[in-house]
C-alpha cells in the first residue's frame, strides 16, 4: 500500500495577517448545556467543545460565584471560540459541577473575554476523562457508566436562551513561528 502524501498549499498574503469569512449561526445548532457550578451551585450555561483541548470560565460568571479554589496561575496564549488573545497570567481554579444526575470538580482557566456566550465551557480531555459523549443526532449529552450502559444527562441547548452569533472562520496565514496552517472559529453575540 503506497504512502499517500497530503497536499499542501501555502499561501502568502501581504496585505492582511488573517483570511475570514463570516457565517450566521443560531446559538442551538452548538452543543450547549445547563449546568450548575459553584459552592453554592450556580446556573450556567455550558459549551461541550470537542475541539478545544482546556477547559474555560468566563470572568464574568466566575465574578458572580460566592467562591472557588483558587490553584494558580499560567502564562499562555489562548485560541478557542469567542476569542484569541495573548495573556501575560491566566487565573486556574477549581470548580464544583453539577450535569444531571453527574457530579465532578473540574479544572478552569478564567478568560476575560466579554463577548463570551458561555459561562463555562469543558473541553475534550474532561469529556474524555468522565465518558461525556455529545450525540448530535439524539440532541443529547450522556456518559458512559462501568457496566457498559449509558445515562442521558441532559438535552442540548434545552432551556438556553437562543441569540444570534456571528461566528468567523479564520486560517492563520502569517509566517509567525508556530502558527502553523491552522483554522480557528471566532464566535461573538450579535
Amino acid at each position: 500500500m503506497a504512502n499517500i502524501e497530503p497536499e499542501v498549499t501555502l499561501v502568502n498574503n501581504i496585505d492582511h495577517e488573517y483570511e475570514s469569512n463570516s457565517i450566521e449561526i443560531n446559538e442551538n445548532e452548538l452543543a450547549m448545556i445547563q449546568a450548575e457550578v459553584g459552592k453554592p451551585m450556580a446556573e450556567a450555561r455550558l459549551l461541550l467543545d470537542t475541539c478545544s483541548n482546556l477547559n474555560v470560565v468566563s470572568k464574568d460568571f466566575l465574578d458572580n460565584l460566592e467562591s472557588y479554589e483558587k490553584v494558580g496561575y499560567t502564562k499562555s496564549r489562548i485560541r478557542q471560540a469567542a476569542m484569541d488573545y495573548n495573556s501575560n497570567e491566566n487565573l486556574i481554579v477549581k470548580l464544583p459541577i453539577r450535569i444531571g444526575t453527574f457530579n465532578t470538580t473540574l479544572t478552569f482557566r478564567v478568560i476575560d473575554h466579554q463577548d463570551a456566550f458561555y459561562d463555562i465551557l469543558i473541553g475534550l480531555k474532561a469529556l474524555a476523562d468522565h465518558k461525556l459523549i455529545v450525540i448530535p443526532h439524539k440532541r443529547t449529552l450522556v456518559r458512559e457508566l462501568k457496566d457498559g450502559t449509558y445515562e442521558q444527562l441532559a438535552i442540548l441547548n434545552k432551556g438556553i436562551k437562543e441569540e444570534k452569533l456571528l461566528c468567523i472562520l479564520e486560517r492563520d496565514i502569517s509566517n509567525k513561528e508556530g502558527a502553523g496552517n491552522s483554522v480557528f472559529t471566532t464566535c461573538m453575540i450579535k
